[in-house]
């Protein structure tokens, strides 16, 4: 019989480590709900086996590691009419650049600063093919199109980059912001349109993040209730040695 595996020790030890995953997908859905009116934000979900039989109630987490990736179902088109707003019809992303770094995003809402660089709302420099988009000047007439060629009067200057980001590389960089654990090279998004004056919502549903979220609930004061269990038995075992 191995001692290990069948010592209250070590079962306590498997339940924490449980009680540890939970956190962290509690934290997950959290999360979720918090950017639940973000634009362009992707949810995080557990492994879809897993995720859905823990909808149902009918299983427990065991495991050490937390198995969490982003969900990149498309949310929904609401047009804002707003020329300098973009979002995505199709997969991909947008680059915009901040502080020499890359990160990624699915909706873009511009403004153009006194040097005629294209800004997003937080004023991370948009990137297109050529670098950081610039523009004639804060008056310019800018048109994007849906292949993302950005023009004034006439005359392409640039064209957004629209990138293939692996889901499962992401990080979190900011609400409905993400960044990759490498700055690899990524192919173009070939079949993905610009829409201008259109806003993508967020695809997390709240109800079922809701359900979600007390299910994880449950399941933690599950595991408390065996992790007492285990340390009253730990104890009297403890006792019974004396």
């Amino acid at each position: 019989m191995n001692l290990e595996t069948s010592s209250p020790t070590s079962s306590a030890r498997r339940v924490a480590q449980s009680m540890s995953v939970l956190e962290a997908r509690f934290e997950a859905v959290a999360a979720n709900l918090a950017n639940a009116s973000t634009p362009g934000y992707k949810r995080l979900v557990s492994a879809e086996s897993r995720f859905a039989r823990e909808l149902a109630g009918a299983v427990q987490s065991s495991g050490t590691e937390v198995n969490l990736r982003r969900h990149m179902q498309a949310g929904n088109l609401v047009e804002t009419g707003d020329p300098f707003e973009f979002s995505l019809q199709g997969e991909g992303m947008f680059a915009v650049e901040f502080d020499g770094q890359t990160l990624y995003t699915r909706h873009l809402q511009t403004h153009v600063d006194r040097d005629g660089n294209l800004l997003d709302r937080r004023g991370m420099r948009v990137l297109g093919d050529a670098g950081p988009v610039a523009l004639p000047g804060p008056g310019a007439k800018v048109e994007v199109n849906e292949d993302g060629l950005v023009q004034v009067e006439g005359q392409v200057l640039d064209r957004l980059q629209l990138l293939k980001v692996p889901p499962a590389k992401l990080h979190d960089a900011g609400p409905g912001l993400y960044s990759l654990d490498s700055q690899e090279r990524l192919e173009r998004a070939t079949e993905t349109a610009v829409r201008p004056g259109f806003r993508e919502q967020s695809n997390v549903e709240p109800m079922l993040e809701m359900i979600q979220l007390i299910s994880l609930q449950r399941q933690f004061q599950a595991t408390q209730r065996v992790l007492r269990l285990e340390s009253d038995l730990s104890s009297r075992l403890a006792q019974s040695l004396r």
